[in-house]
């Protein structure tokens, strides 16, 4: 039986794919930031809503 070797099937993944998966990490990285912001945000106001 003929297995193949695991650096051979990263090399058959198409580029495409590749590319599209760069992009989706880079999108869920630019989520995490704004998530972030957002959160900031929301507790700046909390905190001025006290005054």
């Amino acid at each position: 039986m003929d297995t193949p070797k695991p650096d051979s099937t990263a090399s058959q993944v198409p580029a495409s794919a590749r590319a599209a998966l760069a992009a989706l990490v880079e999108l869920r990285d630019e989520l995490q930031k704004m998530h972030a912001e957002l959160e900031y945000l929301r507790l700046m106001l909390r905190l001025g809503a006290r005054d």
